[in-house]
């Protein structure tokens, strides 16, 4: 028989192997611990710096963002909240079906859901930018598959 795969399911690191973990779009963080997945990350201190603007948004995120990998193998609803403690910080999160900016399925400045298949997603907890200022800094990120 044929199978379809699609390449976007493939991590990067197939092609391009990661000496580690660093949240960039290369060698994004591994969500590995569904049903539920937290981590505290800070994008003052991230390598990437490349997702400004998505295709379901028109907000200005030209700050820096951290990249979490997500693989399931079951039908369920796959959410993800990010909380800034510090409020001069403004961290956004969004929910993609591929490493690209033009396959956005949700975006919010706290939580994203959505209806899921077994396949590969990318979260992003990427910068805002006020007029033109990014507010990076702290935040708490929690990914859950119910």
């Amino acid at each position: 028989g044929y199978y379809l795969v699609d390449v976007r399911d493939i991590p990067h690191s197939v092609w391009w192997p990661c000496a580690a973990q660093d949240g960039t779009h290369e060698c994004p963080f591994m969500v590995d611990t569904l049903p539920t997945y937290t981590r505290s990350g800070d994008t003052s201190l991230s390598a990437s710096d490349s997702f400004d603007a998505y295709n379901c948004s028109t907000v200005d995120e030209s700050g820096p963002e951290d990249v979490y990998a997500v693989t399931i193998d079951s039908y369920g609803t796959l959410t993800a909240t990010v909380s800034c403690a510090e409020p001069t910080v403004d961290i956004d999160v969004y929910l993609l079906d591929a490493d690209d900016t033009l396959s956005c399925l949700d975006r919010d400045n706290a939580t994203v859901s959505a209806a899921v298949s077994p396949g590969r997603y990318i979260v992003v907890a990427d910068t805002y930018a006020e007029a033109g200022t990014p507010r990076p800094g702290p935040y708490d990120i929690t990914i859950t598959l119910e």
